[in-house]
Formats: structure tokens, C-alpha cells, sequence
């Protein structure tokens, strides 16, 4: 039987080897428990983006917006949530199925929008500034009328680009299937939910109006 003896080369490298293992093992653990502060990190430096909505062009009067098209109740019970700004010539669509009265609110919105409410393609009313609001009860900006839906903008955009009530309003589609509801007339007793920024069947639906 042949003993293998060990080199001195070996011998010596052995406690070498048992220290860079060592220190792997150490920045191994410390990267397992930085990743979730370092992913939290990224997303308040990088927030999520909004999922992908189809795209309108609207003229209102004689102004243009690329507009994204909240289309199902989920889209417009979110709206603009979360968003820090929306940017000129940016807005977002909220055309409904039905005619209806409606009401937005600002909850959990971060910039102060404009409110366009619309029907058979006209203005018929402009909420201005409509500012955020973090903590209920927040409130509640009507269409007082039946519309056909809204169009939120930035803040101050509708008095810096002129817009009126009585405005024509015109839909095209940049991208994917939207096509402008089709209306029906009112019905006595139709009551539609609150829509915007923080969608939560709010009560203040029976505030008076503002």
C-alpha cells in the first residue's frame, strides 16, 4: 500500500482556500439580504409603469391630445393613480358603454387634473384644477348632466389652451380596437359610480354637486 502524502504547496494552501470560501459564503448571504432593499429602492426610483391601454387622438376645439383610452370599469376605476405628471398634449379617455351622470374624485392622485365631460361630441362641462387628495373623504366632481364620458387633462391646460363648453369633440383611434360608445337616451333613476384617480364606489355620490 502506497501512502499519498500531502506537499508542503498543499498543506500551505489550505487555510488560503478556507478564507476565500469564507468570504464567498459572507457576500453570498449579504446579496440575499440586500435584494429586496435594492429592488424596493428601484421601484421608487423607477415606479411601474402603467399597463399598455390603446391610444386616441382627441381634438377638442381647436386643441389635440394623445389620449390613452381607459375602456373597461378596472382602467377607469384606476385612471390616473399614482401618475406624478401627464405631460402636455397628454391625456386619458374615459368614454362609457351608456350615457350616464357620473362623478370623479382625486383620490390617490398625485397632480391636479382638468375634468372634460362630454356628450354627442360637445363640452358640456370643465371642471378646472381639480386638486389631489390623499385622505378621504375626498372630493367629488360631477358631470351634473347625462355625458357620453371625460377626458382628464393636466391641471390648468383647459384655461391655457381656451377650451369651452360648447367645444366640438372629435375621437380617432391611433391604435387598437376603441371606438366611441354609442349612447343611449337617459333613463329616470340611472346612477353610475365615481371614476378617476382611486376608484372605491365612493358614497359622497349623494354630496352636493361640485
Amino acid at each position: 500500500m502506497r501512502i499519498r502524502r500531502r506537499s508542503a504547496l498543499s498543506t500551505a494552501r489550505a487555510p488560503f482556500l478556507k478564507i476565500v470560501f469564507r468570504i464567498f459564503c459572507a457576500i453570498s448571504l449579504l446579496t440575499l439580504c440586500l435584494r429586496p432593499l435594492a429592488a424596493e429602492a428601484l421601484e421608487n426610483v423607477f415606479p411601474a409603469l402603467p399597463a399598455s391601454l390603446p391610444l386616441a387622438r382627441v381634438n377638442v376645439g381647436a386643441a389635440a391630445f394623445d389620449a390613452e383610452v381607459a375602456r373597461s370599469s378596472q382602467q377607469q376605476a384606476h385612471g390616473l393613480m399614482g401618475r406624478a405628471e401627464l405631460g402636455a398634449g397628454r391625456a386619458m379617455l374615459f368614454p362609457f358603454d351608456t350615457r350616464q351622470r357620473t362623478a370623479f374624485w382625486m383620490k390617490d392622485c398625485r397632480m391636479p387634473l382638468d375634468i372634460v365631460f362630454y356628450r354627442d361630441l360637445r363640452v358640456t362641462r370643465i371642471v378646472a384644477n381639480a386638486p389631489p387628495c390623499a385622505v378621504d373623504p375626498c372630493p367629488v366632481y360631477r358631470s351634473l348632466d347625462w355625458v357620453d364620458g371625460a377626458l382628464e387633462i393636466s391641471g390648468g391646460e383647459a384655461a391655457r389652451l381656451g377650451l369651452r363648453v360648447g367645444d366640438a369633440v372629435v375621437i380617432a383611434p391611433q391604435h387598437g380596437p376603441f371606438v366611441p360608445a354609442r349612447s343611449r337616451p337617459p333613463e329616470p333613476g340611472d346612477v353610475s359610480g365615481a371614476f378617476g384617480s382611486g376608484f372605491e364606489h365612493p358614497s359622497p355620490l349623494t354630496d352636493p354637486a361640485q
